[in-house]
Parts: structure tokens; sequence; C-alpha cells
């Protein structure tokens, strides 16, 4: 049998808002290229409710607290901290351009 790593239960939301943020890309994904103009602006309306509720919030979250912490361990060229950064700059400017 498999040991299982328990999950600090603080991480618990950032993991359940990372399921939201790809379940509602997946809907993206599926809806879009059959919607007509009606349902692309309902789409569009969603997402910019999810980036001002969840991701926003989201974000500020994971680098105010888990960024902030992972700097202060590991040096600030580590391709984990630099991937998370370049991550977070790339969505806020496509809903900066949106």
């Amino acid at each position: 049998m498999l040991d299982c790593v328990q999950r600090d239960r603080r991480l618990a939301r950032l993991s359940e808002e990372h399921h939201h943020g790809l379940v509602f890309a997946l809907r993206i994904e599926r809806e879009l290229p059959a919607a007509g103009d009606d349902e692309v602006e309902r789409l569009y309306s969603q997402l910019l409710q999810f980036w001002s509720r969840g991701l926003l919030p989201h974000f500020h979250t994971e680098s105010e607290c888990l960024l902030a912490r992972l700097i202060r361990h590991r040096p600030t060229d580590d391709p984990q901290i630099q991937r998370l950064h370049t991550e977070h700059l790339t969505m806020y400017g496509l809903v900066a351009r949106m």
C-alpha cells in the first residue's frame, strides 16, 4: 500500500481554488467553440466575476503567504518560484487586456 502524504490543512483552500480554476477553464474550452454571441458574453462576464471574486484574492494569498515563505527558504532564482511568479504575471496581463 502506498503511503499518502497528508496535505497541510492550511493549503486546502488554495487547492480547492486551483480545482475551481481548472473546472472553469475546461468549461470555457468546451463551450466557447460552439458559442454564439450571447454565450460568449455570458462566459466573459462569468470569467471576470471569477477573476475578481476568486482568482485575484487567490493570487494575493499565494504571493503574500506562500511565495513570501518560499523566498525566505529558497534562492530567488529557484525554478518553482520563478514559475509561480511568471504564471501570476501572465494571468494578470491576460485579464488586463480583456
